[in-house]
């Protein structure tokens, strides 16, 4: 069954973009939960402080929404209640833009995209056959979670008719929510919670629209020559000889309906573990031998592996360039930052679209 949702699209000129967008709007939403009689929709609105209310309805048959958020005016979005899985592995377009652990912070996303010529002065795809890869911690620390990931499910719609791609990998901030620890909620997200007596964790369960879409991501993907992943691929995780596909298979199976063999359980405690693509830091902290990469790029036939989750001052190139740190403070002075890859080339650039080549420490 395909029902409608009406999201909203970015209006912002070339001054605006230099500066940060003006939030018009104070209200999350909507937050759909699915069930055997119906929808059942959520709406969080707030007096511009830190009270918030929430506005519930129900519906047998699939409702006409629109989505609170602080830039967009509204744009009709078609979606089915079935979601749509997505390979592991694609070949490389012309260029891709790559943001990581943007962790709701909408207002980065949308001047990078614009400057970088992603969306078009009203949010839509610009990007033709292209790739935009959001690689993992979308959520927690910000506080425009909810419409970032609304106009991430639109985008991702819009690339595909293009002949392009979005990319929405999981991080460790997302297996957090799905678990249910909130320790690096915005405050915005914990009063919502506090006042409308609600678990965070359900907006994104296995029962809710967001919860779905979120939970059939991959981890772990490659594109043409690339392998790509939060926190990258450590030798832990390559010895235990899963192709990508059974891999994200097997990750998707404990998010979406669980029931896991123990020794499936016992493969995914190692994923979701401190080895695991979601949470290790080892390729920053503690780097093995090129000989150790070498060997993961080689099983899973690619030539670069890029990675976020830990924090460096700038983005850089090790290992001869073939590890790839992304994982930079979007709030500093520099402002936030993505990723261009254009053939063999790699830039940082930033909110103005000024690049400047990746370096290396080698």
């Amino acid at each position: 069954m395909t029902w409608f949702l009406l999201i909203l699209a970015v209006g912002c000129d070339d001054k605006q973009n230099e500066m940060m967008l003006d939030r018009r709007s104070y209200t999350d939403g909507p937050h759909v939960f699915i069930n055997d009689s119906g929808y059942q929709v959520l709406y969080f609105e707030s007096d511009g402080g830190d009270q918030w209310k929430v506005t519930e309805t129900s519906h047998q048959a699939a409702p006409r929404l629109s989505a609170g958020n602080p830039y967009f005016d509204d744009v009709e979005l078609a979606f089915d209640k079935e979601i749509d899985l997505v390979p592991s592995r694609y070949p490389a377009p012309n260029k891709i833009l790559l943001l990581s652990d943007i962790e709701g912070n909408y207002n980065a996303f949308v001047r990078l995209c614009q400057a970088n010529e992603v969306v078009d002065g009203s949010g839509n795809w610009n990007f033709g056959e292209d790739h935009l890869v959001l690689l993992g911690d979308l959520q927690d620390r910000g506080s425009d979670v909810t419409p970032l990931l609304w106009h991430l499910y639109r985008l991702e719609q819009q690339a595909r008719i293009a002949g392009g791609r979005v990319h929405v990998l999981l991080g460790n901030h997302e297996q957090m929510v799905f678990d249910g620890d909130h320790r690096y909620l915005h405050a915005k997200y914990q009063d919502i919670a506090r006042d409308c007596q609600v678990e965070y964790a359900t907006l994104f369960s296995r029962e809710t629209l967001l919860g779905r879409w979120l939970r059939s991501k991959n981890a772990v993907i490659t594109i043409g020559g690339l392998l790509l992943s939060h926190a990258g691929i450590t030798p832990t995780v390559q010895e235990l000889e899963m192709p990508l596909t059974a891999l994200n298979a097997l990750l998707r199976k404990t998010r979406m309906h669980g029931g896991l063999t123990a020794s499936e359980q016992k493969t995914v405690n190692v994923l979701l573990g401190s080895a695991g693509p979601f949470w290790n830091r080892q390729w920053v902290e503690a780097p093995p031998k090129m000989t150790v990469l070498d060997k993961i790029l080689s099983y899973y036939e690619a030539d670069q592996m890029i990675i976020g989750h830990t924090l460096v001052s700038e983005m850089h190139t090790r290992y001869d360039g073939k590890l790839v740190l992304v994982d930079v403070d979007h709030r500093q002075s520099q402002g936030a930052r993505a990723l261009l890859i254009e053939g063999h080339a790699m830039y940082t650039v930033d909110q103005t679209g000024k690049r400047k080549v990746v370096s290396s420490v080698d």
